[in-house]
């Protein structure tokens, strides 16, 4: 028994891990090589309605805050725009109107910022390279799994 779910554990403790390393691997700084300075356009806060339907066919309505950032860099002489602020996200969306401002206050209109580009891709960029959080949590969530299944095969090997 305890073997069986020793591999149930490694199994998906391996899952965990490839998405994750994946998602690491995707997100590294050194595959954006190229560094550029830019300006912020468009620093704003967007009120959006979200629905949502549930299994029992009920839906409901709520209000998201989305901290939209644009911003716009030049590339030789064609000048490039993005709204990516990080892999796996663009507009950070929050339930409160007062954490999207404070996400904002990163990067107001005009400011500066330091772009990061793909150097095979100029038209992929992000302002904040790095794993993001659903990328942290499944390497967690593997480490998890690995000490669980440790943790099984101890047991099933010393009673």
């Amino acid at each position: 028994m305890a073997y069986g779910l020793m591999w149930v554990c490694f199994s998906i403790g391996l899952g965990f891990a490839i998405v994750g390393l994946w998602g690491w691997r995707q997100s590294s700084p050194r595959r954006l090589s190229r560094v550029v300075d830019g300006v912020v356009v468009v620093s704003e806060v967007v009120k959006e309605c979200r629905e949502s339907v549930g299994d029992d066919g009920a839906g409901s309505t709520w209000y998201a805050y989305v901290a939209r950032v644009e911003y716009a860099w030049q590339d030789g002489d064609v000048t490039r725009r993005s709204e990516q602020i990080a892999f796996e996200r663009t507009d950070p969306a929050f339930a409160d109107p007062w954490q999207a401002r404070a996400f904002l206050r990163r990067y107001p209109a005009g400011a500066t910022v330091r772009v990061h580009v793909h150097p095979d891709d100029p038209s992929a960029s992000v302002l904040e390279p790095g794993p993001t959080h659903p990328v942290r949590v499944c390497l967690w969530a593997a480490g998890v799994c690995g000490a669980a299944a440790a943790a099984c095969a101890a047991r099933a090997a010393f009673g």
